[in-house]
Formats: structure tokens, sequence, C-alpha cells
């Protein structure tokens, strides 16, 4: 009987031990207040160039294959181009604190640029750079990159976005028993 309860003793002890050792890092970023919500720049520079009248030249190169198109914005794959954009996104609460702001003015060129960085190498977005016009805050360009490290697959992405002139996505991606695939998807707009 005596040995029954040892045994049980020492199971809770072990158990007690396992669940709570779970130690959460305090990250001393800043608030998630501060951080861009992707989905609302999509929403405002790219979703208004899903429809007519615009047109693009897309080039696609993959593996050293290269393919050039033009297409209406009705032929664009838009979920294709907004996802990676989307995924990237900071504005989520269980980011709060997890990125460092650093705000660079330039006054020789109005702009302002707000670089975010990962504190926690576990993030998908590991940084985030947003160049936006000082009169009026419209966003000039949009710079990402994120990298999904799963045990058996990869994924990294480096997204760029230059309002009314170009996206640009460079996917890499790596799965089991296969070599690394890289992919890079330019998408620039005409008019």
């Amino acid at each position: 009987m005596m040995k029954k309860f040892l045994t049980y003793i020492f199971l809770l002890i072990i158990f007690i031990q396992l669940f709570s050792c779970k130690s959460k890092t305090a990250y001393q970023g800043d608030s998630m207040i501060n951080y861009p919500d992707l989905n609302l720049i999509v929403h405002d520079y790219i979703e208004p160039y899903q429809q007519e009248p615009y047109t693009f030249r897309l080039v696609t190169i993959e593996n050293d294959k290269r393919d050039t198109a033009f297409l209406h914005a009705k032929e664009v794959k838009w979920d294709e181009i907004k996802q990676p954009f989307i995924d990237a996104n900071l504005y989520k609460k269980e980011f709060d604190k997890q990125y460092k702001i650093d705000a660079i003015t330039d006054t020789l060129t109005s702009t302002l640029s707000l670089i975010f960085t990962s504190l926690n190498h576990e993030n998908l977005t590991s940084k985030l750079s947003i160049k936006a016009n000082l009169a009026d805050n419209n966003i000039q360009s949009l710079y990402a990159e994120t990298n999904d490290a799963g045990f058996f697959t990869s994924k990294a992405y480096k997204l760029l976005f230059v309002n009314k002139k170009t996206i640009q996505i460079q996917e890499s991606s790596k799965k089991p028993f296969s070599s690394l695939k890289n992919k890079i998807t330019t998408l620039t707009f005409l008019n």
C-alpha cells in the first residue's frame, strides 16, 4: 500500500513539474496599438485595383523558368497575391509587445519610415518596414520578411509593395525529400 502511495506521489510531482515549467517570456517591445493592420492596408491600397480598367504585367520566375503575361484586373489571381501580406499581419493580440519599432524621418523627401523588428524569433513575421508620406500619411512602400520553419516543411517570403507601381513576392519553400524551390512573382501596375 505504501509503495503504491509513493508511486502516485512520484507521478504527481512529475506531472506538476511538466505543466508548471512553461515559461512565458515577457517581451519589452512596443504596444500592438502602434502596429500596422495589414488587412486594412491590403483593403485600402491593393483591392481598389482588382477591377477594370486596370491592367498589369505579371512576371513569374520559378527555378530559372521565366513567364511573362499581360493581364486585366479580373484575370489576376488576387487571393494568391494578397494572402502572404495578410499572413504577415502584426496587428494581433498575441503579438502585443513582441515587436520593436524604429521610426526614421527623412525631411529631405518628407517621408517617415517605420521598421518593426520581432523580439520573438518564433513569430512568422520577422521584419516589417513601411514608408509613408509625412504630408498625408499615404503609404509609399511596404516590405516584409516572413519565415514559417516547420518540422518537415518550411516556407519563407519576402514581400514588397510599392504603391501604384509594383507588388513582388519572393517565396522559398522546402518539403521533405525535395530541393529548395524559389519563386518570384512580380506584378507591375501598367495604368
